[in-house]
């Protein structure tokens, strides 16, 4: 499913865009683009851990007891 966005870019990308697309719609081109600098993006910079280690617990009756504490 496509979402419609609307953003402003420099005139300098645009143009850029435009001269590398080929015969690709804009849309379609920067779609794509998008998709691959969101992969590269992810592969090298990682979520930030949370401030707080996730408490695990090993049974049940752990996970009932430290719902039962303030």
């Amino acid at each position: 499913m496509k979402a419609k966005v609307a953003f402003t870019i420099d005139q300098a990308v645009l143009k850029e865009i435009d001269a590398l697309r080929d015969l690709a719609t804009r849309s379609a081109f920067a779609n794509e683009i998008l998709k691959q600098g969101l992969k590269a993006y992810k592969a090298t910079h990682k979520r930030p851990k949370a401030p707080y280690p996730a408490v695990t617990f090993d049974t049940a009756e752990e996970t009932a007891l430290a719902r039962e504490r303030p």
